[in-house]
């Protein structure tokens, strides 16, 4: 289910650094706990592991690929559309980097891909894991 070419946009480069950096502590198995303070502390963050908390979700996300979804979202729609692809990829596994960056090789979703896939798919429940929309 990765996101098409076409329908992502490419990070912007401040993105990038923060993918880059994530990616490269993945590697290193960098100690990135100083750093998750303040990335648990992200609205974005709190959202995407509340709903896993408390809809009791099949799926993980490490530290490191917690840091990279600052990288591809902005907004909780985008956090909680990023949730349902990992579930429907990743479903009762732990997502890493690597898994994220396989998810979206091209980027994240562009604005009018983001939209089609939320009205025509999420919002009608087309897709699997939908209902946490």
């Amino acid at each position: 289910m990765k996101v098409l070419q076409d329908k992502s946009q490419p990070l912007r480069e401040d993105q990038q650094k923060i993918l880059m950096s994530m990616v490269l502590s993945e590697m290193s198995k960098d100690d990135i706990s100083e750093m998750m303070k303040e990335v648990n502390q992200i609205h974005l963050i709190q959202i995407l592991k509340k709903r896993i908390e408390v809809l009791e979700l099949p799926i993980k996300f490490n530290d490191y690929a917690l840091g990279a979804i600052l990288s591809f979202c902005d907004r909780p729609g985008a956090v909680v559309l990023l949730l349902i692809d990992c579930l429907q990829e990743y479903e009762n596994e732990e997502v890493t980097v690597d898994k994220l960056v396989n998810l979206y090789p091209f980027g994240f979703y562009n604005e009018q891909a983001m939209i089609d896939r939320i009205d025509n798919e999420i919002k009608t429940g087309k897709s699997k894991w939908s209902e946490i929309y």
